[in-house]
């Protein structure tokens, strides 16, 4: 008779006593959240496409650098959950953000310049670094990611696929957060130029395919008008779509196990990010069931939270040390990334022109 109630009882201390030592690191994770929101609020920062999870990892940084090292050890297993647990559901929840339709609406000739520019880019920041720079390859990898597909999103899912350590990630996400708002500045002074030879409509492409991070394009989309924000914003969202198959990809490439040098083919298996078919199913979702708007936008709003928790884990792990040994190797990896992704996303367009 009282069998039940004790199970009962095992399970909850069980559970209980698994969350409790996550409560520390995620309560304070919470905080930077919270502060990180009031920042976006206020619209400090707006003009320079500074995104909430942007904010997030610069004050994760700074706490991480200053009073934290204090209480790390009590903090450790809820950062560590916020960076691996939390950012896969942040990544599927993604998913909502598309349709199929609106990738359709884009237009086929923008679909094939978006999967060059993703191509070409992370070929050149893996090979650049790798080779020229003499850079490791999670660095080089996670960089070509970020500045190929969607920045500080982008680099936390290949991240995860990786394995990556903290550094590499950090000093991947301080090159989308340099450039990218760079980028801000440069794009609207080359508009008057380039639209001599091109539309509003296949500069917005332009924008969309070659700038970092989501919010970067919005930001000039919005010094730019309409036609080319409308633009930028679809062809960026395809680019993030591409994300589960670039994962799927870089798993199977670079990651699968035994794929170091002296492995043999039988010891060789993909490390699957399921996260990512997730993902895509979520587009599917969207796409094919009439969910209501109320819901959409609430799933997003967790989904930001989330993935703005999973940024301020990282940034509460990152040391500023390992941007000094390091060097200037990452910034220069950046810079040449970034001039590729200006002028060769502009001679695209005005090959398909």
């Amino acid at each position: 008779m009282n069998q039940q109630p004790k199970n009962h009882n095992k399970t909850s201390t069980t559970a209980l006593s698994q969350i409790t030592p996550l409560l520390p690191g995620l309560i304070l994770i919470a905080g930077i959240v919270i502060v990180s929101t009031i920042l976006v609020k206020m619209g400090i920062g707006q003009a320079y496409g500074l995104s909430p999870l942007i904010y997030a990892i610069l004050l994760g940084m700074v706490v991480g650098n200053t009073f934290l090292k204090r209480i790390s050890k009590a903090t450790n297993e809820g950062i560590n959950f916020a960076k691996s647990k939390l950012l896969r559901l942040g990544i599927i929840l993604y998913g909502f953000n598309l349709t199929i339709n609106k990738v359709w609406a884009l237009g086929l000739e923008a679909i094939v310049i978006d999967a060059i520019m993703l191509i070409s880019t992370f070929l050149l920041s893996y090979y650049f670094g790798t080779r020229v720079l003499k850079m490791d390859k999670d660095t080089s990898i996670l960089s070509g990611a970020g500045c190929s597909i969607c920045g500080a999103a982008a680099i936390m899912a290949t991240a995860s696929v990786a394995k990556a350590r903290t550094a590499a990630v950090s000093q991947a996400v301080t090159i989308i957060v340099l450039f990218g708002t760079l980028a801000i500045f440069i794009y609207p002074l080359l508009y008057p130029f380039v639209t001599q030879y091109i539309t509003d409509s296949a500069f917005g492409v332009y924008v969309g395919s070659s700038v970092h991070e989501v919010a970067q394009v919005v930001a000039i989309g919005k010094v730019l008008g309409t036609d080319v924000a409308d633009t930028a914003i679809l062809a960026k969202m395809v680019r993030v779509i591409m994300l589960a198959p670039f994962l799927f990809v870089i798993s199977f490439v670079f990651y699968s196990q035994g794929s170091k040098d002296g492995a043999s083919e039988a010891s060789k298996r993909i490390v699957l990010p399921w996260f990512a078919v997730w993902f895509l199913l979520m587009i599917v979702l969207n796409s094919v069931l009439p969910l209501p708007q109320e819901l959409i936008a609430n799933i997003l709003l967790v989904d930001n939270i989330l993935l703005m928790m999973a940024m301020a884990g990282l940034g509460l792990s990152t040391q500023l040390s390992t941007f000094k040994a390091a060097g200037p190797r990452p910034f220069a990896l950046g810079l040449v990334v970034f001039i590729w992704l200006i002028v060769v996303g502009m001679a695209l367009q005005l090959i398909f022109a």
